[in-house]
């Protein structure tokens, strides 16, 4: 059985919902607060009016929940300060929560789980809709479009109110539902299909002269938990079949909105009266076979919350409008404006309209829409003509104008502007964004109005800052914050863009590419064909297109050296290529083999002469003249100091100097208010000229007689504002020197004791000092006045406010732990001035925590929370099949070298090293066994660590400032001198990123080895027609009559004559993707040729294969191809047909080519292609075939044939096993035996599951199969051989064994779309990279027996004890949905979620071990397995 971890690594980054309200207590006046969720995180932005020269978002706090919520809202109950979120995870499931900005996180107040025992039973493939009251009063909940549930929300919980909400509370009341059913006419023919539902009313009567009918409540158990200490009130929710009730006029409901209303609360319902078909007859009378039709439509019913003060609340119809076009999907609700009440504004395909309670006006945009409105027969409804506020868009033929939809559309409320309605609308299909304008004369609606702002802004949410600012969020690419003015004199000012926040958003494709130039990866020159020696050689380029290239051999340590992940993202004119990668890579310019521990870069920083004289002025102070010399460059060791000097990229040794050699430096600066430089060893100090030649001034920190008493020096630190320097000695004696002078010897005092590490906060002029108990401490430089305490912070709590002990009451005893011996205050400033501020902790365990500091405010006072936790010095232990005396032998050996290596860490100074700038970037360096680079974001103002790709364990670093991005950095053996590789910059969340833009859709990319470029498979839009495919020819067949037999034969190729719907027809043209593929250069991204596919041909998938090359006089050997499969789909009413496509690469005019080697015409749709054992395994209808390509005649040659009886949606291969997935009916596993050419099934799985991407993975002798699907489960099945046993001499026969479900697991972050499988670092195991369709990146690692035993314990306690956002509990929202009888599935375990490892480990570490001990392990263990999976995820 195999077991896996789930480790995401880069989160969802496109927008799914966004609201904007007061989510924090004493803000600002004129800031706004703006939430964004980006699937599964939540992230906290503000907006304050009036931040000229700045970006107006300002991030505040984020937090990643357990699921993604499909709704979202925002009400302020009452008696509330602020906003409440509210968000329904899926049909069953509410959670309240509220932003705390003392602790920077989410404040679950309240939870419902709603009664799902009677929609259990209903499948609705349609999420839930949650809606607010605008008043707070009511939330409420649509589940599987049918059964409404009310929550009230009865304010603020006062604690005299006598009110018990405290546990969990259930309807406490018996509530009668009431039916009105009438009798039924069978009169139609499909009335069995509406059992259980009531008949039609005539709707021929006036909305007016309706008679409201009473919904009451029925019986249900649903629940809410309060866990927020009864701060929100909720009271008891109430049920309602809205589809069984009030004569069945609410049935199939696309929408539902809360309206304003003075009184009580008002629900907007947008329903179908019959389910979806296009029409239905009825015969009228049998002899003349008269028939009657009646067209579908679509209608809006109002209702009322009556009682709503009571706990009996009842649903009244107050109204319907009727006749509404069917294509309507949804609507948006508006406050009133002229003598108009409020109401709904309903989009279509065709129309766009206006509703109240009474009546409803629309437009049409074309022919289609205004066939549509003339069916209508309502008197409620009435329509007329689109207006168009620039004149020529109304004669207008561009195709966004003319095929613009408003149907699933994203719009938002304006607000009235000079009397009309304004709406701003941006469309789903082209990203038209638009204002709606709706004109009213009296009490009714006179016309609606359209301007166009611009085109491809895909929108997902839109939210209404104000001052005509509007937050567009996309979930398929980058966000923006727009200033709108619809009616600005100047074209440009009226959709203004003022941020752009950059998202990756869907993911269509990934693969791996080197993106190194031939110089940097030491290749060779090209060999073969595609030699340039053969450019003016005879028949060259015939040569290059009947020959593939064989691929490079390349080790797969080089390979990893220079990997990255290119991401196809974006949709039409946003589509791009990503390449990411983890790591800071090195540009190594020179290397010197020195066993160093430490390195300092002395440069004088020039100081101008008005500063100096005043300081002498002020102090008294003398100094020596200003030389100028060289830069110096110190390296030390354990007993040496070797000195150099830095002239340019060259370094040379300096010989004789003042610098004591012959002892290790602990600390090394430049003096600029002394003009000289500073030396600090383990016994003295000294103070040198800036030429290093003469001796300025010599102290000793450690009296002689004291040296073997552990007084030597440990570290030291300088503070410039006070010319002051801060030496730690190891008995923890912190000393404090004056060095105001350089002919007086600096004044020595001692400024605290006990003291473990300490770091100076140069803004504040403060000194971080942290105690032998565990305590930190905040002390004032000038005074050692002791500002703040923060008790057992070396316990690494999750947070630590001022005047609060946030220390753990889980301490027992005695009890000891690590102390702290590295810390670091790092500052982002922006000039002079300080944006933020992080406090940077290293124990001497080996654990990294980064604190973000915030300063006192008006929400609380000095704070620091813990943002991120990361082991530097651990080296995972991994399960190996061996004997106990050579697991003994390498424990031993593996042990002495972490030690080793562990003490050559402690005895370097500093291995935290702050920088101003490598590579644009500000932060921090981390040394160690898994050295980081810490770099500020910019945007979000914190600290985000990215793993540095060195050779080992780093023990020093310095920036090296005379090179561009340069910096030293001292290994085993060796120091190197380099650069940062800035091919890709940080783009947070741990990668790093470099955007290619393409300005089409891409759907798929390949990278070819031996061209070094990518096939990237692109898609553009065009008008359809129906063009068959060219390989798809008719035979006309001539018989001859008088002898019986054929005549002839001819075939006719395809050819339509019927042109493409021309703009100005009046009507909707339309639309299909034309795919072309594209050859670009990894180098430089450049396109260097184009294939331009079929008219209709859609491509479904591209992979690339080894197959078997032509024989040469070096023997056999594979060559890499691009294979594509597509198809042309034209309707049912066409047979659908297909083809694979090889591709290669040839090199003409110095330049790479596209080779299209060979087409292959199948007969139906290739919808999957994959290459296993040098044979191209394709999917075509219900019929498996492995094709060899061969030689002698130049044609594909099928090998081997399988009828799986499944429609095939991805195929994947490990060696000779194919594995397959179907589009409804699970995955199967084949065996592929090249010897006798037969495919044969080992197993299936027998669940209905929809196939969305399958492959293997493996781990010792374990493997399994992983598998996803369309609602974000993640499942792996795991095969046991069934064997029949046969007569003795025969082998035994394989027989067909049924797949079993070991794992389970749901993805927060989308379904997976596609998987790359990598070989572990340990040779036994795989790691599978995933992607998912909106944009999240993580890793699946599998794991031993004992390490999956010691995580599954965890997660198991980790349910209870471990704070969830939001309340969402692990087991319910990380396992597989039970949410449906049909389709649910357990399997034996849940995957181990790596995330909830990072959360556990955000804890201090006495509640860890509390938690660990719980479940019945050892927090080492945890570490291990935390480590392993940190080493097994560091790919690229």
């Amino acid at each position: 059985m195999l077991h896996a971890v789930v480790n995401p690594s880069f989160p969802a980054s496109g927008v799914t919902h966004s609201l904007v309200g007061q989510f924090s207590a004493g803000l600002p006046e004129g800031v706004r607060e703006l939430i964004l969720f980006k699937k599964n995180n939540l992230e906290l932005w503000q907006i304050p009016f009036g931040r000229e020269g700045k970006s107006p978002l300002s991030y505040v706090a984020s937090t990643q929940l357990n699921a993604a919520p499909v709704s979202v809202a925002a009400c302020r109950p009452s008696g509330f300060n602020v906003d409440v979120i509210v968000m329904c995870l899926d049909d069953f499931h509410v959670s309240f929560v509220q932003y705390d900005p003392v602790f920077m996180r989410l404040h679950t107040l309240a939870l419902v789980q709603l009664d799902d025992r009677e929609v259990v039973n209903d499948v609705c493939p349609l999420h839930p809709i949650m809606r607010a009251d605008p008043t707070g009063r009511f939330v409420a909940v649509l589940a599987r479009r049918r059964h409404m549930f009310l929550i009230p929300l009865l304010g603020l919980n006062r604690a005299d109110n006598g009110d018990n909400v405290s546990g969990i509370c259930a309807e406490d009341e018996t509530k009668n539902n009431v039916k009105e059913t009438t009798a039924a006419i069978d009169e139609w023919g499909d009335e069995d299909d509406y059992k259980g539902l009531d008949t039609e009313e005539d709707h021929s009567t006036p909305p007016e002269a309706t008679k409201a009918t009473c919904i009451l409540p029925e019986e249900h158990d649903s629940k809410f938990v309060n866990t927020s200490d009864g701060l929100l009130y909720v009271g008891s929710p109430s049920m309602f079949s809205i589809a069984l009730t009030a004569n069945g006029s609410i049935r199939y409901v696309r929408d539902m909105q809360f309206i304003e209303s003075s009184g009580e609360p008002i629900l907007a319902f947008l329903c179908e009266r019959h389910p979806t078909w296009a029409g239905r007859v009825k015969l009228v009378e049998w002899r003349t076979k008269a028939v009657e039709s009646k067209m579908l439509s679509s209608q809006v019913v109002w209702v009322q919350i009556s009682a709503a003060s009571t706990s009996n609340q009842k649903l009244l119809l107050i109204g319907e409008v009727d006749d509404v076009p069917y294509n309507v999907t949804h609507m948006t609700p508006v406050g009133p404006f002229a003598q108009i009440s409020s109401g709904v504004v309903c989009y279509g395909i065709n129309t766009v309209m206006h509703v109240t309670t009474k009546r409803g006006y629309g437009v049409y945009l074309n022919n289609g829409g205004m066939e549509e409105c003339a069916n209508g027969k309502s008197s409620a409804m009435s329509f007329g003509k689109v207006g168009w506020f620039d004149p020529q868009m109304e004669t207008s033929t561009a195709l966004f104008k003319v095929n613009l939809s408003l149907a699933n559309c994203t719009a938002a409320s304006v607000g009235t502007v000079n009397g009309m309605l304004q709406l701003l609308v941006v469309s789903e299909e082209d990203g038209v964004v638009l204002t709606l304008c709706v004109a009213s004369q009296g009490s009714s609606v006179q016309g609606i109005h359209i301007g166009v702002l611009g085109t491809g802004c895909y929108c997902s949410s839109i939210s209404s800052i104000g001052n005509q600012i509007f937050f567009l969020g996309s979930v398929c690419g980058d966000s923006c914050l727009a200033k709108i003015d619809a009616f600005h004199s100047e074209v440009a000012e009226r959709f203004r863009i003022i941020d752009r926040m950059e998202a990756v958003g869907f993911i269509a494709d990934v693969d791996v590419v080197d993106c190194t130039s031939v110089a940097e990866n030491g290749l060779s020159q090209l060999d073969g064909v595609n030699s340039p020696s053969l450019d003016d050689v005879p028949y060259a380029e015939l040569l290059r297109r009947t020959t593939l290239e064989p691929m490079p051999s390349v080790s797969i340590a080089e390979c990893r050296e220079v990997m990255d992940l290119a991401v196809c993202v974006g949709r039409g004119g946003s589509g791009s290529l990503y390449v990411m990668r983890q790591s800071v890579r090195n540009n190594v310019f020179r290397r010197e083999n020195v066993n160093a521990v430490s390195a300092f870069f002395l440069e004088y920083s020039h100081v101008s002469k008005r500063s100096r004289v005043e300081r002498e002025e002020v102090e008294g102070t003398t100094h020596l003249p200003l030389h100028l010399s060289p830069p110096h460059l110190l390296l030390t060791g354990l007993s040496f100091t070797i000195l150099f000097t830095v002239r340019g990229e060259s370094v040379q040794h300096v010989r004789r100097s003042e610098f004591l050699t012959a002892y290790r430096t602990v600390f090394a600066t430049e003096i600029p208010w002394l003009n000289a430089l500073l030396q600090v060893t383990e016994r003295e100090g000294r103070i040198i000229s800036c030429d290093g030649r003469n001796l300025l001034q010599k102290f000793t920190v450690v009296p002689e007689r004291e040296v073997g008493k552990k007084r030597l020096v440990k570290s030291a630190s300088a503070m410039a504002n006070w010319m002051s320097l801060f030496v730690l000695v190891e008995d923890g004696t912190l000393l404090r020197f004056s060095l105001k002078e350089a002919q007086a010897a600096p004044t020595k005092e001692v400024f605290a004791e006990g003291v473990t590490a300490f770091a100076l906060w140069q803004e504040q002029r403060r000194v971080v000092t942290f105690s032998t108990n565990g305590a930190m401490l905040i002390s004032e430089v000038e005074s050692s006045e002791v500002h703040a305490v923060f008790p057992q912070f070396a316990t690494l709590p999750p947070y630590g406010i001022l005047g609060k002990d946030a220390s753990t009451k889980n301490r027992v005893g005695d009890e000891t732990f690590s102390c702290v011996t590295h810390a670091e205050v790092v500052t982002l400033r922006d000039k002079d001035t300080v944006e933020a501020t992080a406090l940077v902790v290293i124990l001497a365990t080996g654990e990294l925590a980064v604190y973000r500091v915030m300063s006192a405010d008006t929400f609380g006072p000095l704070r620091l929370t813990k943002s991120m936790h990361h082991f530097l010095d651990n080296k995972a232990e991994r399960e190996v099949i061996e004997s106990i005396e050579m697991k003994k032998q390498r424990l031993q050996r593996e042990r002495g070298m972490i030690e080793n290596d562990t003490q050559l860490m402690r005895q370097y100074s500093r291995r935290i090293v702050s920088f101003d700038s490598i590579g644009g970037n500000a932060g921090a360096y981390v040394c160690g066994q898994h050295p980081l680079f810490l770099f500020w974001d910019r945007r979000t103002r914190e600290l985000v660590a990215y793993r540095h790709q060195a050779l080992g364990p780093v023990r020093g670093f310095v920036p090296f400032r005379l090179i561009p991005s340069g910096y030293v950095y001292c290994c085993e053996g060796f120091v190197d001198f380099a650069s940062m590789n800035t091919y890709c910059r940080p783009g947070g969340q741990g990668w790093l990123t470099r955007r290619i833009h393409l300005g089409v859709t891409p759907h798929f990319v390949v990278y070819h080895p031996p061209a070094q470029s990518c096939f990237v498979v692109t898609s553009m839009k065009e008008p359809f027609r129906p063009q068959r495919a060219p390989f798809d020819v008719h035979l006309n067949i001539v018989y001859d009559e008088e002898a019986g037999g054929i005549q002839s034969i001819t075939t006719e190729v395809p050819a339509c004559d019927m042109p493409a719907v021309a703009p100005d027809a009046g009507v909707r043209v339309p639309m299909v993707d034309r795919f072309e593929v594209r050859l670009m250069s990894t180098m430089d991204w450049s396109c260097t040729d184009t294939l331009v596919l079929e008219e209709n041909e859609q491509v479904l998938g591209a992979e690339m294969m080894e197959i078997h090359a032509e024989k040469d006089a070096e023997g056999d050997h594979t060559a890499p191809v691009c294979v594509v499969s597509t198809a042309f789909p034209l309707g049912e009413d066409v047979t659908c047909r297909g083809r694979i496509i090889i591709l290669s690469t040839m090199r003409m005019d110095k330049k790479w080519k596209i080779l299209l080697f060979h087409s292959e015409p199948l007969n139906g749709p290739a919808t999957a292609v994959v290459g296993i054992c040098k044979h191209i395994a394709v999917a075509v209808g219900g019929t498996i075939k492995l094709f060899r390509f061969d030689w002698k005649t130049r044609k594909l040659v099928v090998g081997a044939l399988l009828y799986a009886e499944m429609y095939v949606t991805r195929m994947s291969s490990f060696r000779n096993y194919l594995i397959y997935g179907d589009l409804s009916r699970s995955c199967a596993i084949a065996r592929f035996t090249e010897a006798n050419h037969t495919l044969n099934v080992l197993g299936k799985d027998h669940n209905a599951v929809s196939v969305v991407h399958c492959d293997m993975m493996y781990h010792d002798r374990a493997f399994g199969i992983l598998c996803s699907d369309d609602e974000r489960n993640l499942l792996v099945m795991g095969y046991t051989p069934r064997v029949q046993e046969t007569e003795a001499g025969r082998p035994n026969k394989v027989l067909e064994s049924v797949l079993s479900l070991d794992g389970e697991y749901r993805l927060p972050g989308g379904c997976l779309v596609k998987s790359l499988r990598f070989r572990s670092l340990a040779g036994n195991s795989s790691v599978t990279l995933y992607a998912t369709n909106y944009g999240e990146i993580g890793f699946i690692v599998p794991i031993g027996e004992q390490a999956n035993r010691t995580a599954s314990w965890l997660m198991r306690r980790l349910q209870m004890d471990l704070p969830h956002s939001a309340g969402l509990t692990p087991r319910m929202f990380f396992g597989l949905s039970q949410g449906s009888l049909r389709t649910a599935m357990r399997a034996k375990e849940m995957l181990v979620s790596a995330a909830l490892l990072n959360e556990f480990f955000l804890l201090d570490i006495p509640t860890r071990k509390a938690i660990a001990s719980a479940a019945y392990t050892q927090l080492e263990r945890v570490i291990n397995v935390a480590t392993l999976i940190y080493e097994e995820c560091n790919l690229f």
